[in-house]
């Protein structure tokens, strides 16, 4: 990893993992860059929209070659720090095993052509590389749909093929695989493409403790968009309406001085995230606490589909239970969408999290929509 990039690992005591096959990790740091034409320095900003001159950067490189031996098991980590679409990946003539999102176990773990990591997502895939070679390591376009003519058209008022900044594939790196064998034989402990087959991971007795803290009713999180002046809670007495689009959560542009509710703290509450009035491509992202997926799209999950994530897609419209360790001081909660252009514009909260104990403490049973009367000005911050 080169000077201006790296990733902290936090590490747990080796008696909480469960045991796996013999691999080799491999930590991925994925992102995207460009230079300004003007003075050749990076540039902060990569529109959506009619820049195709980005490149995506791996651990700080561009297409960095990754060198492996025949018969070895690669386990990658990786982690989406890019600015704004999903990255779907890719490694030409090979099956990913897809095991855990933001460090928690997926549930029914199945080899894929590929995966998908949304904005902060960090992702875990075991790839076993068989056959000598070298093979393609690549990004997928994104587009969102928005493809050819008439679609370009109709949003951006342009007549051409793509008018996507993204849309177009990118090398995350180059693989090379040796002809010289891996010392170590794991081929017994893995399936014919090779996944695991162990039985389903129980759940870590912290995670569990956490499910087990009295329920304290239930909220709604909703991400918005909007183009139509005042932008949300903004006054505006200018001329004629600009041009322009505000984002926000529970119709607010976030501001650091106001709390959309309060949250003890020794308590579970059920959340349900979900995209008005904007297109459901936001990733939905908490701070300092997980949360346990119980239903999408108003459809409850089987006990044994539900997973913890700390970062998913937030138009999917999903509800979660969210638990608070119990705590002794007064702190915040900051959920946000993890595109950093959209949290910047405005589309986070903060909630107060106050002392509390594994008691029974009545919750919020009405959605927060942040304009109700719960909301407080914090005064000092």
């Amino acid at each position: 990893i080169d000077l201006y990039s790296g990733i902290f690992v936090v590490e747990v005591p080796e008696e909480d993992v469960a045991p796996t096959p013999k691999a080799t990790e491999h930590f991925l740091l994925l992102s995207e860059s460009k230079l300004n034409e003007e003075d050749g320095g990076p540039a902060d900003f990569i529109p959506v929209a009619f820049d195709f001159t980005w490149e995506h950067v791996t651990n700080g490189l561009l297409n960095p070659t990754l060198t492996f031996k025949k018969g070895e098991n690669v386990r990658f980590r990786a982690v989406s720090a890019g600015v704004e679409p999903a990255m779907m990946l890719h490694i030409e003539n090979h099956t990913l095993l897809v095991d855990a999102f933001d460090g928690y176990p997926v549930p029914n773990p199945e080899d894929a052509e590929s995966v998908g990591l949304d904005a902060g997502v960090r992702a875990e895939f075991s790839v076993k590389f068989d056959n000598p070679g070298t093979y393609k390591f690549t990004r997928a376009p994104w587009n969102l749909g928005i493809t050819g003519p008439e679609a370009c058209m109709a949003i951006f008022q342009a007549d051409v093929e793509n008018c996507i900044s993204y849309d177009k594939e990118t090398d995350v790196g180059l693989i090379v695989v040796l002809d010289e064998e891996v010392e170590f034989d794991i081929s017994e402990a893995l399936g014919p493409a090779g996944a695991q087959t162990s039985a389903k991971p129980e759940m870590h007795p912290y995670l569990q403790s956490l499910l087990e803290l009295p329920k304290a009713g239930s909220r709604m999180i909703t991400f918005h968009q909007t183009d139509h002046y005042p932008i949300f809670q903004l006054e505006y007495d200018g001329p004629p309406e600009p041009m322009g689009a505000g984002l926000g959560m529970n119709n607010l542009i976030f501001n650091p001085h106001y709390f959309h509710g309060d949250i003890v703290g020794g308590t579970c509450e059920d959340w349900t995230v979900m995209s008005v009035d904007t297109p459901p491509i936001h990733s939905f992202h908490a701070h300092s606490v997980p949360f346990y997926v119980t239903a999408i799209d108003g459809v409850e999950l089987d006990e044994g589909d539900r997973f913890w994530r700390d970062t998913m897609v937030g138009g999917l419209n999903f509800t979660a239970t969210i638990c608070f360790p119990p705590r002794d001081v007064e702190s915040y909660v900051n959920v946000h969408c993890h595109m950093p252009i959209h949290q910047d514009l405005g589309m986070a909260a903060f909630y107060k999290l106050l002392p509390g104990g594994e008691t029974d403490v009545e919750g919020p049973e009405t959605p927060d929509d942040g304009q109700s009367s719960g909301g407080e000005l914090l005064k000092t911050f």
